[in-house]
């Protein structure tokens, strides 16, 4: 938490509606009469929008009082509560991003981002492995179980054996998931890494052969103007 000097931490974030880092000015606050609430409304000072920001822990002084003094708010809350602790809502999510996904595909992958933003790593965890599975069938490898499917895509040229082996790590991560295997906290760190091989394994089965694909049509273009301008000269 800042001191007396500094403008308030907590009235900067990263704007969900405008995606930059901005600062935002509040304009009404109230604390619950149990004091252990507080809520804050703010503007984004690129945007415009709306956000809340909301604090749990207030001290008992504030209980049941409105502030209605713009940034008067801000300071008056974050200074006397160095204790409470505060979010922002909505809050701005990190979907991640791959190209040239299948639309079913991209929008498991992005719900597994959210997830974690969210703070559900579990569940993040979960449509990281079911996002695999997908991208399995989506090129016709239907039967078995992803361990199989796995072995498939590596076997058919679609991912290379070091991709394999991630996926085979999203796999069994997962599968703790999806068994009730739970008994180990997943922490942030876990759920970031897993979208991380996810990310690796996604632009391996389908970025590499678009940037591929791509690559080859400017060349063949190439060839094409050069004959053309060859042709002209003749």
């Amino acid at each position: 938490m800042p001191n007396e000097r500094e403008q308030p931490v907590m009235m900067t974030t990263e704007c969900p509606f405008c995606r930059k880092h901005a600062h935002m000015t509040a304009k009404w606050g109230y604390v619950n009469s149990d004091a252990n609430r507080s809520s804050i409304a703010t503007t984004c000072d690129i945007c415009g929008r709306i956000v809340v920001c909301v604090g749990t822990g207030m001290k008992q002084t504030y209980s049941g009082d409105q502030y209605s003094e713009g940034s008067a708010i801000a300071d008056s809350l974050v200074k006397n509560n160095p204790d409470a602790k505060w979010s922002w809502y909505p809050a701005a999510v990190d979907e991640g991003s791959v190209d040239h996904l299948p639309t079913h595909i991209d929008k498991a992958v992005r719900e597994a981002h959210r997830n974690c933003s969210h703070g559900n790593y579990m569940s993040s965890i979960l449509m990281s492995r079911t996002s695999i599975e997908a991208a399995a069938k989506d090129n016709g490898i239907e039967k078995g179980q992803l361990f199989g499917k796995i072995n498939d895509m590596k076997d058919q040229g679609l991912i290379r054996e070091d991709v394999a082996a991630v996926a085979h790590s999203v796999r069994l991560f997962g599968n703790d998931m999806a068994h009730g295997d739970i008994n180990v906290e997943v922490t942030r760190q876990d759920a970031t890494e897993v979208l991380v091989l996810l990310a690796e394994i996604m632009n391996e089965i389908y970025g590499r052969a678009a940037r591929l694909e791509s690559i080859k049509g400017r060349i063949e273009e190439r060839k094409t103007q050069a004959q053309a301008l060859k042709d002209a000269g003749s």
